[in-house]
């Protein structure tokens, strides 16, 4: 647990947690993308940190189980923007 509590993973994974909701996104407005974007900067450096220099399996596991589910996230994304289905009719889309 101390191990946990002492991570450079922690302010990283707190910034994720608090941004990462609706709310965020409209008081944020056009910072809230960039701010996502760099906690995962800060995240993935702060884990190669803990992993290579200070030897910790902790910051590997968070590595793996991290880039998963953002990939998931991702593909799901992906798969629901070419899964969806336009409510308008042809000739409207065209122009």
């Amino acid at each position: 647990l101390l191990q946990v509590l002492l991570s450079p993973l922690l302010p990283a994974s707190f910034i994720l947690l608090i941004t990462s909701n609706r709310l965020s996104q409209r008081l944020l407005k056009t910072y809230w993308k960039r701010i996502q974007r760099l906690s995962y900067v800060y995240f993935y450096t702060g884990a190669i940190f803990e992993a290579f220099f200070l030897g910790s399996t902790f910051a590997l596991y968070a590595l793996m189980v991290v880039t998963n589910v953002t990939m998931l996230a991702w593909g799901v994304k992906k798969w629901r923007r070419a899964t969806r289905v336009s409510i308008l009719p042809r000739a409207l889309e065209e122009g």
